[in-house]
């Protein structure tokens, strides 16, 4: 393996190519909480906020979606430091995910995508034990594993996984930081 650049300009650049990966797994930067809840959420774009969580119409087993949005943010700070860290928190993030699953009240496509993005998840949890836990998520990003998953290509190709993270964009008032 050739010996890697640890300089902090190597490694935001890396970051920087790796947000692509991770961007979509990891729903890069959801706000702490969801956004205000209305009767047209799902069917209309609402500005992010930074309010205190509110009630969402009710999914699964949950009547919010606080705790996917937490999950999704945590995840989003993951990938800037430790596999370890990365896989810890992409676990919490699918555990959440389970919680509110399935999504009812949304789109179709938004319900399918809810599917497609689970296993994503799973597809990320399994690259990310394949690697050192104390390795540096930017100095690894750029392998193939990532580069040619499932996870990616479902990012990429998928509408209705594209409609989900549109979605969850948008229920948590997303804010896209560091990238």
């Amino acid at each position: 393996m050739p010996a890697v650049d640890h300089t902090p300009s190597t490694r935001h650049a890396r970051a920087g190519a790796l947000a692509s990966v991770f961007l979509v797994i990891a729903l890069a930067g959801c706000a702490s909480g969801p956004a205000p809840a209305s009767t047209a959420a799902a069917e209309t774009p609402s500005p992010p906020s930074s309010a205190s969580p509110t009630t969402l119409p009710p999914t699964g087993g949950l009547t919010d979606y606080t705790r996917l949005c937490e999950a999704n943010a945590a995840a989003s700070r993951a990938v800037r430091g430790t596999i370890g860290d990365s896989l810890a928190a992409t676990q919490a993030q699918a555990a959440a995910l389970q919680e509110v699953l399935p999504l009812t009240g949304v789109p179709a496509d938004v319900a399918a995508g809810a599917g497609v993005f689970a296993t994503s998840l799973t597809d990320a949890e399994n690259i990310l034990q394949q690697f050192p836990p104390d390795a540096i998520v930017a100095d690894v990003g750029l392998d193939e594993r990532f580069t040619q998953s499932e996870a990616l290509k479902s990012a990429m190709d998928d509408r209705s996984y594209q409609a989900f993270i549109g979605w969850m964009i948008e229920t948590c008032g997303t804010a896209i930081g560091g990238y």
